[in-house]
């Protein structure tokens, strides 16, 4: 009897316990599902949970936006029939590319991996945001590698102090006030963090910049890396090694200098020491047919046009390097075929507004002439109050009593106002508005950069007043006339350079003239 008794305590106890593990599992579950839900559902999340398709993958591009605006799987896959897929997150740390290959390998088992190594240039041990960590962690699933990967990049990063730490392995700590979420259906459609990326983890980016191709920027020295740094790498290769993982680590093409290239070479070392594979592409601008001045949207990113240059020149280095299939004829793939039509759509509408914005900046390069030439000053001051010019004036005896209505209009249209006899003057006036001004004050100097937002060759302006010597300089070469009068250059934003330098003065008439 005491038996029988016994026996059905065990199986109570036993019974309770499954009921408790199933209402653990029940619990996690939804944890998971309301952080899925919460979390953000753009692009760098789906470059990450879109990577669970169907149709096997050949090869899978790992990195940062360095990859993901520079190849073009579709591309590639009309071009030599093999498919890839970009895994890659904006400002991915470094720590985070060997849990993508992990997260990659729960899914796929591709014939090649590319690593795009910017992430260890860029390594930084002081850490001031939380953007590259949050795109890297915040896609993958709860789980021992998200919660090994937010160990790693703590341990090797020293970050601020305002950054909840907590937060980073418990996302929905950051995420929990996003109610907006629980109104977008993208949101819900991600509640098992499985998603979808058109075009295979690659983003267009209608955006456009003139550039200047790096010069003298070769160089067989090797720079020195931080410790941590080479320490992640090397776990890296380790990894890579272990899991016999082919691998071609790459650096893309953009405006390198002498200092990033040695800590390529650095890299590279490295690299090679383990028996990979090592491509600068920067070694290549010409094979590629790379051309700064139209195939960039800044000094470190293509556009659709260098993307497809790039494109290009990488499948013809992994067909002539690594042996890839040709699927183009197997059904299993015919969703690719329907992509690549609706991916060359998508292409020909990027490339028109595209060449509106090349087109664009020439068209100022233009103007730029006639603003050199022009004596009149109502048509010159219609001419410089345009988006591609920074007007950049000091003067000492300025242009106190204007004489004519037009000419205290266009002084206005232009953003700028009179200088005041005997005080500091100086101006920094871009399309009517003003950047900077002293104000009359005692301000005798004004240091900055000029140019467009994220031009990697904009240039260094000093603007000074001090008693009574004028000076606009530009990457150290002066271009004030240091006449009496207010003294005026006129940059072009775009192709960095001095479009005019000019002084305005009352000629005997009290009308301005230009003096050049």
């Amino acid at each position: 009897m005491k038996k029988q008794i016994c026996s059905q305590d065990i199986i109570a106890k036993l019974k309770k316990i499954i009921a408790l593990i199933l209402f653990l599992l029940l619990l996690g579950k939804v944890f998971a599902s309301i952080t899925y839900v919460f979390r953000n559902s753009n692009n760098n999340r789906l470059h990450v949970v879109g990577i669970q398709e169907e149709e096997p993958l050949d090869m899978i591009y790992v990195g940062g936006s360095a990859a993901f605006v520079y190849w073009e799987p579709l591309k590639a896959w009309n071009d030599c029939g093999f498919s890839s897929y970009n895994l890659a997150t904006d400002t991915i740390q470094a720590e985070s590319i060997k849990y993508y290959i992990k997260w990659a390998l729960k899914h796929h088992n591709p014939r090649l991996f590319v690593i795009g190594v910017r992430a260890f240039q860029y390594f930084e041990k002081e850490v001031e945001g939380e953007a590259g960590i949050r795109n890297s962690s915040d896609s993958l699933d709860l789980g021992i590698d998200r919660i090994n990967l937010v160990n790693e990049y703590l341990n090797n990063r020293i970050i601020e102090e305002n950054i909840e730490e907590i937060s980073l392995y418990i996302d929905i700590m950051r995420y929990h006030s996003n109610y907006s979420a629980l109104e977008n259906p993208d949101n819900w459609s991600l509640i098992n963090n499985k998603g979808s990326s058109v075009n295979k983890g690659f983003e267009w980016i209608k955006s456009y910049q003139y550039l200047r191709e790096p010069k003298n920027y070769f160089s067989e020295e090797r720079a020195e890396l931080p410790e941590e740094n080479i320490s992640i790498l090397c776990d890296l290769l380790d990894f890579c090694k272990e899991e016999n993982l082919d691998v071609l680590f790459v650096v893309c093409p953009y405006q390198i200098d002498k200092e990033d290239y040695e800590k390529y070479n650095t890299i590279a070392d490295v690299i090679t020491s383990y028996g990979f594979d090592f491509l600068n592409a920067n070694d290549y601008y010409k094979k590629m047919k790379i051309d700064f001045s139209t195939d960039f949207y800044n000094g470190d990113h293509v556009n659709c046009y260098g993307a497809e240059k790039y494109t290009d020149f990488l499948e013809n280095y992994i067909l002539d390097n690594y042996e890839m299939p040709d699927h183009r004829e197997e059904d299993i793939y015919d969703s690719w075929n329907e992509d690549y039509k609706r991916f060359e759509e998508e292409e020909s509408e990027t490339k028109e507004e595209i060449n509106k914005l090349i087109n664009s900046v020439k068209e100022g390069c233009e103007i730029g002439k006639v603003i050199s030439q022009t004596t009149n000053f109502t048509e010159w001051s219609k001419l410089v109050n345009d988006s591609r010019f920074t007007i950049l004036a000091v003067a000492n005896e300025g242009l106190s009593e204007i004489g004519t209505v037009v000419d205290r209009e266009a002084f206005t249209q232009m953003g700028l106002d009179f200088a005041q006899n005997g005080k500091p003057y100086i101006r920094v006036v871009h399309e009517g508005n003003t950047m900077y001004t002293n104000n009359g004050k005692e301000d005798k100097k004004y240091e900055a950069i000029v140019g467009t937002e994220q031009g990697a060759f904009n240039s260094h302006c000093i603007i000074e007043n001090s008693n009574g010597e004028l000076s606009i300089k530009i990457d150290g070469e002066e271009f004030s006339r240091k006449d009496n009068g207010i003294n005026i250059v006129i940059y072009e934003n775009d192709y960095h350079y001095v479009v005019d330098s000019i002084t305005l003065k009352h000629n005997e008439k009290g009308k301005i003239e230009i003096i050049r």
